[in-house]
């Protein structure tokens, strides 16, 4: 997939022919960027965070709830990006039509079908200052679930590097 994202980036291919990987690597690429916009850039991230930590997610039994974790990053991020892209113009962004949103994902001008649907529903429900604030405090702690680290942790490091950085500062003033 990263690969085949890749040439697609580099390629630029406005058909099956002209694409670096042919046929399958377009409607490959034109299938994950039609359902995910630029998120799907995202995917081959995740897969090597699911390869890397395969055997602990396996031991604890926790592959579903990464992979749902997975799949709930992407769509956030697809409908952030959706949100951010559509509002500027407001006929995009009342678009529901599952065509029009595979098309405009495609060409990296929405989030795709899935990212436009949930950018929709969170434009409408919460419009963009909203759509913000929830992804500012969803996306962190999604990534933090998938990579393993609990909020208590973060916030313990930060303690401690705040406190660290204080007694430092005391010293060179007393200096």
């Amino acid at each position: 997939f990263g690969v085949c994202l890749l040439l697609n980036a580099i390629g630029g291919a406005a058909t099956p022919e002209e694409h670096l990987m042919g046929y399958v690597g377009f409607y490959l690429c034109e299938a994950l960027f039609g359902s995910f916009g630029w998120a799907a850039y995202l995917i081959p991230l995740i897969f090597v965070n699911l390869a890397i930590f395969w055997r602990r997610y396996c031991e604890e039994r926790l592959v579903a709830v990464e992979l749902i974790l997975s799949v709930l990053l992407m769509v956030m991020i697809s409908a952030v990006i959706h949100v951010g892209v559509c509002t500027t113009d407001e006929s995009i962004a009342k678009v529901y039509h599952p065509a029009t949103l595979y098309r405009t994902g495609a060409v990296f001008e929405s989030g795709g079908v899935i990212g436009g649907v949930v950018g929709n529903l969170l434009y409408t429900g919460l419009r963009l200052p909203g759509t913000v604030v929830l992804a500012i405090v969803v996306l962190p702690l999604i990534l933090m679930m998938l990579v393993g680290v609990t909020p208590a942790y973060v916030f313990g490091k930060l303690r401690s590097a705040i406190k660290a950085w204080r007694e430092k500062t005391v010293e060179e003033k007393a200096l």
